[in-house]
């Protein structure tokens, strides 16, 4: 049923005494604090409901969900200086620290804006964009056979040819050696077994010596488990062209399809919550560990070609895709960077139509623990972050997409995780490979 509209914003603390010195005076003091107990926020927007369509279908809204949630019991702290050193201290007894005031100090909804860190969203959005609109170019039938980079990489194609050549010639002669008979006769020998039979094969050696035959056929088996995959390569590779250069099946000119694509990304970091010598924080700062996971999805309405164009077939529509992925390792670049599926995505909505769609976005933030560090000179002996506390918000957001649909990022984005190993090997081979592939002039062109 529909809603109004709905903001509920709490904030609890507690006014404990806060006992406290000075490092060279005996005097005790005793002030009171309000220290953060606890946080409630929620927002919502009014409820709508879009009247039905012909075809039974609403039209999306835009919605959005806002929740947080805190709650500590006790923040205990204690503090031991070193002596001679200035400043005022907690102690000699424990007492509460108000440790939150930086992140719940205005407001919890101003908390909140800070626990969801908007450029880490914005990151995650746009590896989502990207995921989608290759999405996109797999439904609209985009580079079903790259024929440029296989065109670009026409030497190792004719290398593996030549291999296979080379193998056949170099197992003929093989067996030769072995049975020190010439190549061309253990070359005869086994075209006519494979033609005529057993007989025919043992005529040809001149005789009835089938233990010379068996030794032929029995080598050449041997070989061959090397040579059928060189095979297999090539005829696999002939087959795959010539079926993606098939024409599809004929009829409408487009049609209307729904798209959906993602991406999701989680992040630790830490966040300063209390700061030193501010709000009776006698000469420690505190310091919070949080997770925030974020998903980011597109669902969108599309008409699309039924038969793309050949150029498009052929993965031949995107020059600059193509010459980034004819670049020597331009491979390293994409285990840092999303390099080659944002170029793909640039152009990915060519001869598309766009028609309706959204962006869900959750956000997810979720409190792991946290530690206070003392100024130089002060040693915390109790912590107030080491006391169980419950912090956890998150934020769901529907928005409409525009009348462009889904548009690639300005730039590509940068991975969150980095296999430090994987790029440590692909260094150490890079290595290896310049070393035995060098040639004048810059190593532009993968060879």
């Amino acid at each position: 049923m529909p809603h109004p509209a709905i903001l509920t914003t709490q904030s609890s603390t507690e006014t404990v005494q806060s006992t406290y010195k000075h490092v060279a005076n005996p005097t005790i003091r005793h002030r009171n604090v309000d220290v953060q107990r606890g946080a409630q926020y929620r927002q919502e927007p009014a409820s709508t409901s879009n009247p039905i369509r012909s075809d039974g279908t609403r039209s999306p809204a835009p919605y959005f969900i806002k929740r947080l949630f805190f709650s500590q019991g006790s923040s205990l702290a204690l503090q031991s200086p070193q002596p001679g050193f200035w400043g005022t201290y907690l102690g000699p007894t424990p007492s509460h620290a108000d440790c939150w005031q930086e992140l719940f100090g205005v407001s919890p909804a101003t908390a909140f804006g800070r626990l969801h860190n908007a450029a880490y969203i914005n990151r995650v959005t746009a590896l989502a964009q990207v995921a989608f609109l290759n999405r996109l170019a797999d439904a609209s039938g985009k580079d079903s056979w790259q024929l440029g980079i296989a065109a670009g990489e026409f030497r190792e194609t004719c290398g593996m040819a030549a291999s296979l050549a080379s193998s056949l010639v170099g197992a003929a002669r093989s067996i030769a050696r072995a049975t020190r008979k010439s190549p061309n006769l253990v070359a005869d020998t086994l075209r006519i077994y494979g033609e005529q039979g057993r007989e025919a094969a043992l005529r040809n050696l001149g005789g009835q010596n089938t233990s010379l035959l068996e030794t032929i056929v029995q080598s050449w088996l041997v070989k061959q488990f090397g040579i059928d995959p060189l095979v297999n390569d090539l005829f696999n590779a002939s087959v795959q062209l010539q079926a993606s250069l098939a024409d599809p099946v004929r009829g409408a000119e487009t049609f209307t399809t729904t798209i959906r694509g993602g991406s999701q990304e989680f992040q630790d970091r830490e966040i300063k919550v209390g700061t030193a010598w501010v709000n009776e924080m006698h000469g420690m700062s505190s310091y919070l560990r949080v997770r925030h996971n974020v998903k980011v999805g597109f669902s969108a309405k599309y008409r699309i070609p039924v038969k793309p164009t050949t150029f498009q077939r052929l993965g031949l529509y995107n020059p600059v895709l193509l010459a980034e992925q004819l670049t020597r390792f331009s491979w390293m670049a994409d285990y840092v960077t999303n390099t080659s599926d944002w170029l793909r995505a640039c152009m990915a909505g060519q001869d598309c139509r766009f028609l309706e769609g959204t962006r869900s976005v959750v956000s997810k933030v979720a409190g792991l623990g946290g530690y206070s560090v003392g100024e130089p000179g002060i040693t915390v002996v109790i912590d107030p972050m080491s006391h169980p506390f419950v912090l956890s918000t998150d934020w769901f957001e529907r928005s409409i997409l525009p009348v462009v649909g889904v548009l690639p990022p300005f730039l590509p984005a940068v991975k969150n995780k980095l296999n430090v190993n994987k790029m440590a090997n692909s260094v150490a081979a890079l290595t290896v490979l310049v070393g035995s592939h060098s040639r004048p002039g810059p190593p532009v062109i993968r060879y």
